[in-house]
């Protein structure tokens, strides 16, 4: 063997499959008729994220080569005044099978004058109705609601959503106090109706209608059971019924349907590779493909379920705590992914249907006591809000649990409640509806985005202990497990990430982003982060009354003590103990651990940090610490960075009751005598593959197995240029993709697919393919993978253009001593 220096060619990568585009990528979508037939002015309104400067006042759509009018309701703005999601409507012709490429360019005006008025819509051709029955019926109209309106805006029974000449969509409802058409057997009235109409001036044939129907009131809350008739048209006639549905306490449904003729059915390509370059979404690798037997095993699966009918769940697991490996957990579920990447048809209403279903789990709250505040400041109402805990500080998922809530935030049921088969966790908890909501521009999934994050705020137990959230903070304690810990952050991000501007939500779910970003800071004791205080020494410091949110993350969430290696997560109760852990040595060695934590879920946390840095959340500087523990897993001496991949961690020493201090004491708790699932001891210290499934943990492509998960965190390292020291981010990519293996299976499940935004140095170019500094069995054996195909041949082809049997010999005749050629 020989020692080698980590030579890197640096080189600029501009291909979209690396990371990096050379130009930004077409900001257009493409439409294809699916009716088979042809369709003229066919109105259209998309759903779009667009990157930062593309569009700097308002959206225009310019279909072959010529502009068209169109309405540009923008919602969202970034810092620099340009838009960031707009809903843009339109009309357009499409021939039978055919297809259009929409491309959009900036306009000086957005179209927004001209929307329908209470007369207009009156005169217009359609209805829409909710009939519930229980011995009796009781019944909301949408036309009603219309009627009743006074026309002004200060009466909010109406409210524009989008509104222009080519598209006036509104929200029909009484969310007042006086709540005028909610229904119900008895004095309470649970059911609050909620329509959704879509309007298109200009086209004739019909008129979309969403129903809702939620019963989420904080002072309502009890079951009902009854028959539901959904009507449409002028003259009503039913378009849905269900006999016998027992509508659970804490859920809402939807169903959407046309009052009059439906436009023929189209498939739109909201193409990926724009929509990565606006950072809305994670830089997944563009090389890879999902099989075409993949997305119809998804396609079919949906559509042999229920569908995510009222009471149904679609393909989801209902017992959200399941473990193993679920399509239905990480950053975004693989369904969703794969809808993206494909951009398939029977895809799309896969992704939609099964939002729907995140409707039915009863974890839902609405406000309808009064005299509470939405906000911190204490001056948004919070009556018709999402349950808050600005408005309830104590409030917890739990309601039984009368010893953490005050009674003034309590939340009591005036009825009998059901879980209709579900089971929650936030520890398992779906990325339910950013995807939707991204793609469609629905109010409703929206609102879902909203009520998730909500209870995602209420999961964790009230108070100022290291395990609790600090009240109205809403810090995402380490007692919900770093998984919960991830998927809380994810959820609240989306929420304020996608929240229109100027809303009392994205306000409310920024600031509790921000709060857990301080926390965090303070635990990983961040000293110049974007909370850092004038004086971390936080003198007269009182948990009970903590200065700020720094301190309490430092003094009592960290319980200030050094945590040299920054694990993202002490454990200290709600972690693994590590005596008797086969993994780990006896306890009755001195580097043995008491305390352990999963490094999948480690990696969760990683990748939805580094999704929220692209996101535009101020977590940089909380990112460039808490990573450093991921480079030193991947890069330290002291430890092996296959042990990434491994189940599990020990966090604290026993002999000390500290955490662990350098990474080589963390090295020595690991067994050298682990039996693994096949029966073979394994030195854990010295072993040079991946430790769980027998030796070949990245041999599990579709689950995706732990080292896949890691590998996309990775991607953040390079990404973000995290470093330290010698120890290089890029070079930690680097290892990950020379020792990553299976990569041409990744298609079938590419949620962790994830490249570098950015790279400053590309693969080795020399035999020491892992970076280690030592060409020896493991450069052999991953040459070898490079040539039989699963790896990436990149920098494995040492200069020859092809990874095949030269380079391995190559590899092998420096790993006997003699010198590595490189070149042809």
């Amino acid at each position: 063997m020989i020692r080698t220096a980590r030579y890197f060619l640096p080189i600029l990568l501009l291909t979209a499959n690396s990371g990096v585009f050379a130009a930004a990528p077409a900001n257009s979508v493409v439409i294809k008729d699916q009716s088979g037939s042809a369709q003229s002015n066919r109105p259209f309104t998309i759903s779009r994220l667009f990157a930062q400067g593309d569009i700097p006042h308002f959206a225009q759509a310019v279909i072959g080569g010529t502009a068209v009018t169109t309405q540009c309701d923008v919602k969202t703005r970034w810092p620099d005044g340009s838009v960031k999601h707009a809903m843009l409507s339109f009309q357009a012709n499409l021939s039978a099978n055919g297809s259009i490429t929409v491309n959009f360019v900036d306009q000086p005006a957005g179209n927004n004058t001209g929307a329908m008025t209470q007369a207009q819509m009156l005169a217009a051709n359609w209805g829409a109705e909710i009939d519930v029955t229980n011995g009796t019926t009781l019944t909301a109209n949408a036309r009603q609601i219309v009627t009743d309106w006074s026309g002004s805006s200060s009466d909010a029974r109406v409210t524009y959503w989008l509104q222009g000449p080519i598209c006036t969509q509104v929200i029909l409802e009484d969310r007042t106090p006086a709540l005028t058409y909610d229904m119900g057997w008895d004095t309470y009235k649970p059911l609050h109706p909620i329509f959704v109409v879509t309007f298109y001036p200009g086209y004739t044939a019909g008129v979309k209608v969403e129903m809702i129907l939620e019963n989420m009131w904080t002072t309502k809350l009890e079951d009902q059971t009854y028959s539901v008739t959904l009507q449409t048209g002028n003259p009503l006639a039913a378009v849905y019924s269900k006999s016998g549905y027992t509508h659970s306490a804490k859920s809402r449904w939807r169903k959407v349907f046309w009052s009059g003729s439906q436009p023929g059915a189209v498939n739109v390509d909201f193409n990926l590779p724009y929509m990565i370059y606006t950072q809305a979404v994670p830089n997944w690798d563009l090389s890879k493909t999902v099989p075409s037997g993949t997305i119809n095993a998804d396609a079919n699966a949906f559509k042999s379920s229920d569908q995510c009918d009222l009471g149904g769940h679609g393909i989801w697991s209902q017992y959200l705590p399941q473990t193993g490996g679920r399509p239905d957990i990480g950053v975004f579920p693989a369904w969703y992914v794969r809808y993206l990447y494909s951009m398939d048809f029977n895809m799309f209403n896969l992704v939609v249907g099964q939002a729907a279903c995140s409707a039915y789990i009863p974890n839902m709250y609405r406000e309808s006591a009064t005299g509470k505040f939405f906000d911190s400041a204490h001056s948004v109402n919070a009556f018709g809000h999402p349950v808050s805990l600005d408005a309830r500080p104590t409030i917890y998922s739990d309601l039984s649990r009368t010893d953490l809530t005050n009674a003034a935030d309590s939340i009591k049921p005036v009825g009998t409640m059901t879980v209709a088969g579900w089971t929650d966790d936030l520890a398992h908890e779906p990325g339910w509806n950013y995807i939707p909501y991204l793609i469609t521009g629905d109010w409703y999934f929206l609102e879902q985005l909203y009520l998730h994050a909500s209870r995602d705020l209420m999961a964790v137990a009230p108070g100022f202990d290291n395990y609790t959230r600090g009240n109205s903070w809403g810090y995402f304690a380490y007692a919900i497990q770093t998984r919960g810990q991830a998927w809380g952050l994810r959820d609240i991000a989306h929420a304020a990430y996608m929240a229109p501007d100027g809303s009392p939500e994205k306000a409310y779910y920024t600031e509790k982003l921000n709060n857990n970003i301080a926390v965090e800071e303070g635990y990983q004791n961040v000293l110049n982060g974007v909370y850092t205080p004038s004086n971390t020494a936080c003198p007269g410091y009182n948990q009970n009354n903590p200065p700020n949110k720094w301190c309490w993350g430092r003094i009592t969430v960290g319980e200030n003590i050094p945590n040299t290696l920054h694990f993202p997560n002490h454990a200290s109760l709600a972690g693994n103990p590590c005596a008797g852990e086969p993994h780990f040595v006896p306890q009755t060695d001195p580097d043995a651990c008491s305390i352990a934590d999963n490094l999948f879920m480690w990696a969760y946390k990683f990748n939805v940090e580094g999704h929220l840095q692209e996101l535009g959340f101020p977590i940089g500087p909380l990112n460039q610490v808490q990573l450093l523990s991921l480079l030193h897993m991947l890069q330290d001496p002291g430890f092996n960075p296959f042990l990434s991949g491994d189940y599990i961690i020990g966090i604290r020493q026993v002999s000390t009751n500290a955490y662990y201090q350098n990474w080589a004491d963390v090295l020595n708790a690991y067994s050298t005598t682990w039996k693994n699932a096949c029966g073979t001891v394994v030195n854990l210290r010295t072993i040079t593959s991946w430790p769980e499934g027998c030796g070949a943990g990245d041999a599990d492509v579709t689950s995706p197995g732990y080292p896949h998960i890691m590998k996309g965190a990775a991607s953040y390292l390079a990404g973000l240029n995290v470093n330290d020291g010698a120890l290089s981010g890029t070079a930690a990519w680097n290892w990950m993709v020379a020792n990553v293996g299976y990569q041409n299976g990744v298609g079938v499940n590419p949620q962790f697919a994830v490249l570098p935004r950015s790279l400053s140095t590309a693969t080795p170019t020399n035999c020491d393919l892992n970076g280690d500094g030592v060409v020896d069995v493991q450069d052999v054996q991953i040459s070898i993978n490079k040539a039989l195909g699963l790896l990436p041949c990149a920098g494995g082809d040492l200069g020859t253009g092809t990874c095949n049997v030269v380079p391995t010999q190559r590899v092998i005749n420096a790993a006997l001593g003699a010198s590595c050629r490189v070149g042809p």
